[in-house]
C-alpha cells in the first residue's frame, strides 16, 4: 500500500510511455485474432485518459481546474450529441466503431488539458531518457522480428516491399519513429563521450527506417540528418571543444555514404525506384564513357525530368478526399455541423468510411465544424503559446539544440499529420506530440525565468 501511495503522477507517466510499443503489439495481435473494435491497446489507453482527466480535477490548482471543467463539459455535450446524431441515422449498428472513432479523435485534446493542469500546477518534466528507451523498444521489437521471420508486412497489398515488425499499423509506427528520432539526435549531440544505449538505438534506428520501407519515417530522418550536421558545423565555430563535433560530423559522414550505397538495396530504396521510376543504382554510380570490352549502363542523365503523378506522391488521398468530401457535402445540415462519424449508410447496409488519413479532414469530415473547432481549441492555444514564447526569446532558442529541435518534433508531427495522417487522431502517436509539447513548454517558461 506505501509502494502505490509513492506512485506519482510522473512515475506512472513514465510507465505509460515504456509500456507503449508493448500496448501496440498487443493491439496488433487483437485485431488479427480477436475484434477490430475492442483492442487491449484502446482499452488501457481510454483507462490512462479517464485516471489523468479525474486526477487533474483533484490535484490542479483552481484556475486550470475551472478552465478543465469547462472544456470537458463541452466536449462531454458534443460527444452526447454526436452519438444521438449517429443513432438517429443509424440505430445501435456498428455504435462501438464510432465510439472508438470518438475516442481515437478526442484523445489528444482531453489529455493534453488534463496534463497541462498537472504540469503548470506541479514541477513536471519527462526526461528525454524515457523516449529513447522507448524508441529502443520499438526498432529492437522490429528487429528481433525481421531475424524470426514473424514480421507483418508494412504494405498488406500490392507489391511494395517492407516489414514493420509486430506492429499492426505502419503510418502509427512511422509516425512514432519519426516524432521520437530528434530526442535521440538531442542526446547524441549532449553525449561528451561513447553512449552505447544511444549509438546502439541509432544503428537499429537505421535498420528500421530503411526496412520499412514507407516514405514518411526516411523523409523526417534525412530533414534530421541534415539539421544535426548543420548543428555540428556551427558548434566547430562557436563551441570550446571543436574536436568532439568535428568527430560527431565525420561519423554522420560515414553513415551518411553508408546509407547511400545500400539504399537501392533496402525496402525503402525499392519501394522508391518501383513507385517514381528513380533509379538509385544509377544515381550512386559515378557516371562514365563506355569503355570497349565492358558492357556498362548508359549514365543516367540527371537533367531528364522524371514524371510523377500527384495520386502516387500522396498514395491515392487525394481521390479519398474527393469522395469524403462528395460524401461531407451530401450529408444533412446536422451531420456537417457535427459530424457523419466514421459510418456510411449505403446498398442497404452500413459501412466504414475510408479515412483521407490526413488528419485535419478527417477530422473535420466525422466530426463536423462544432467538433473540429472545440477538437483544436487546446492544441491552438498551446501552439499558439509556444510561438509567443519562442518569438520572444528568438536568438536563444536557435542557440539551444534542445529547445530547436523540440520544435522541430511538433513541425514534422504537425507535417506529417498533414501527408500521411494518423498523428492527431492515433493515441499511440498522439500521446508522444502531448508530452513534447508540454516538456517544450516547461524549458520555454524555464528561459523566460532565467533570462
Amino acid at each position: 500500500m506505501k509502494k502505490l501511495k509513492e506512485i506519482t503522477i510522473e512515475k506512472l507517466i513514465i510507465i505509460y510511455i515504456l509500456i507503449q510499443p508493448l500496448l501496440d503489439v498487443a493491439t496488433s495481435l487483437c485485431l488479427e485474432y480477436i475484434s477490430p473494435y475492442l483492442t487491449l491497446g484502446i482499452l488501457i489507453r481510454t483507462m490512462f485518459m479517464g485516471l489523468v482527466i479525474i486526477y487533474s480535477l483533484f490535484k490542479a490548482d483552481k484556475k486550470n481546474r475551472i478552465r478543465s471543467l469547462i472544456y470537458y463539459g463541452l466536449v462531454g455535450i458534443y460527444m452526447c450529441i454526436f452519438l444521438f446524431v449517429s443513432y438517429s441515422q443509424n440505430g445501435t449498428n456498428m455504435i462501438l466503431a464510432q465510439i472508438k472513432g470518438l475516442i481515437r479523435a478526442f484523445y489528444l485534446p482531453l489529455v493534453l488539458v488534463a496534463l497541462y493542469s498537472l504540469f503548470n500546477s506541479k514541477t513536471i518534466k519527462i526526461d528525454n531518457k524515457y523516449f529513447i528507451w522507448t524508441l529502443a523498444e520499438y526498432v529492437l521489437i522490429m528487429l528481433i522480428a525481421k531475424i524470426a521471420g514473424i514480421a507483418y508486412p508494412t504494405y498488406k497489398y500490392g507489391l511494395n516491399h517492407g516489414t514493420v515488425g509486430l506492429f499492426y499499423a505502419a503510418n502509427e509506427t512511422g509516425a512514432i519513429i519519426s516524432i521520437l528520432s530528434p530526442l535521440l539526435a538531442i542526446e547524441l549531440l549532449k553525449d561528451k563521450k561513447i553512449n552505447i544505449i544511444n549509438i546502439l538505438t541509432l544503428i537499429l534506428l537505421i535498420f528500421s527506417v530503411l526496412e520499412m520501407g514507407t516514405k514518411v519515417p526516411f523523409l523526417a530522418f534525412i530533414i534530421l540528418y541534415v539539421l544535426f550536421f548543420i548543428i555540428c558545423l556551427i558548434k566547430i565555430f562557436i563551441q570550446k571543444n571543436k574536436k568532439i563535433y568535428i568527430i560527431k560530423n565525420v561519423c554522420i559522414l560515414i553513415i551518411g555514404i553508408i546509407i547511400l550505397f545500400i539504399l537501392p538495396y533496402t525496402p525503402v530504396g525499392k519501394n522508391i525506384e518501383a513507385n517514381y521510376g528513380i533509379k538509385l543504382i544509377q544515381i550512386c554510380k559515378t557516371p562514365s564513357a563506355k569503355q570497349p570490352g565492358l558492357d556498362l549502363e548508359e549514365p543516367i542523365d540527371i537533367e531528364k525530368p522524371i514524371d510523377i503523378e500527384v495520386t502516387t506522391i500522396v498514395s491515392g488521398r487525394n481521390e479519398l478526399f474527393k469522395k469524403n468530401l462528395e460524401r461531407y457535402m451530401k450529408s444533412s445540415a446536422t451531420e456537417k455541423i457535427f459530424g457523419n462519424g466514421y459510418l456510411t449508410y449505403k446498398d442497404h447496409e452500413l459501412q466504414i468510411n475510408k479515412l483521407v488519413e490526413i488528419d485535419y479532414f478527417d477530422i473535420l469530415f466525422s466530426h463536423g465544424i462544432v467538433g473540429t473547432i472545440i477538437l483544436f481549441i487546446p492544441l491552438i492555444y498551446m501552439l499558439l503559446t509556444v510561438i509567443i514564447k519562442t518569438l520572444k526569446h528568438f536568438i536563444l532558442v536557435l542557440k539551444d539544440e534542445e529547445l530547436f529541435l523540440y520544435l522541430y518534433i511538433i513541425g514534422i508531427g504537425l507535417g506529417i499529420a498533414l501527408a500521411a495522417g494518423h498523428v492527431l487522431t492515433a493515441p499511440a502517436v498522439s500521446i508522444y506530440m502531448i508530452l513534447i509539447l508540454l516538456n517544450l513548454d516547461a524549458n520555454l517558461k524555464k528561459l523566460e525565468v532565467n533570462n
